[in-house]
């Protein structure tokens, strides 16, 4: 049967290409996708951990079943724009005040906005971080983070925005606004976002150190 299958990160690059509409044996699951791949053009997944799937943009157990016509992606564990003013994936600069602006309301009394940005060291020198990432899935999954969040704190309004491409030192990734009552709430809203999208998103790094080599993370 024919499936798309759509590649990420280093995974990417370590094949070639990042979607190819390819032929497997069925019945199948998302392992034998995974197996097929290491039988041929990727003999070794790069970096540490089990590699994730989704089908159809929907994350999945490795013995989810695959089936004709299904978009199947592969990506590394995790470490555009939308219809939403609230939720952005975006290759444009963040705005953390226009994020702030839109959870303000005549009943908050709280403003918190988290905002990460690259910095120049890691494991070692960082001169720029490359983010990457699956951008239907991540929007979809940003949407998800902040109903949850909002509907685990009362009263709560949650705004969220992550960059995409290449972001030198001192360039926000990830903004974080929330609006609350109480300060008790918007900070705990606020971290519990900011926790979820670590734990979560469909985003990867590609590491640049001054001297031009570069690692995926």
């Amino acid at each position: 049967m024919k499936i798309s299958i759509r590649l990420f990160a280093a995974y990417a690059q370590a094949a070639g290409w990042r979607q190819k509409e390819c032929e497997i044996k069925e019945p199948a699951t998302a392992r034998d996708v995974i197996e097929w791949l290491r039988r041929g053009p990727l003999l070794v997944l790069p970096g540490a951990g089990r590699p994730l799937v989704a089908i159809n943009r929907e994350h999945v157990a490795l013995d989810a079943a695959v089936h004709a016509g299904d978009e199947v992606a592969v990506f590394p564990p995790v470490s555009g724009g939308s219809e939403d003013p609230c939720i952005s994936l975006t290759s444009e600069s963040l705005d953390a005040k226009a994020l702030a602006d839109l959870v303000r309301a005549a009943g908050h009394g709280a403003i918190v906005v988290f905002e990460g940005t690259v910095r120049d060291h890691a494991d070692g020198p960082v001169a720029a971080i490359t983010y990457e990432a699956y951008e239907e899935m991540a929007l979809s999954m940003l949407r998800r983070i902040r109903d949850e969040v909002e509907a685990r704190h009362d009263g709560v309004r949650l705004a969220l925005a992550h960059r995409v491409g290449r972001l030198v030192v001192g360039e926000a990734s990830v903004v974080v606004a929330c609006g609350a009552a109480h300060r008790r709430e918007a900070f705990a809203a606020c971290r519990l976002a900011m926790d979820r999208i670590k734990e979560s998103l469909p985003i990867w790094k590609r590491e640049e150190a001054p001297s031009g080599t570069a690692k995926w993370l």
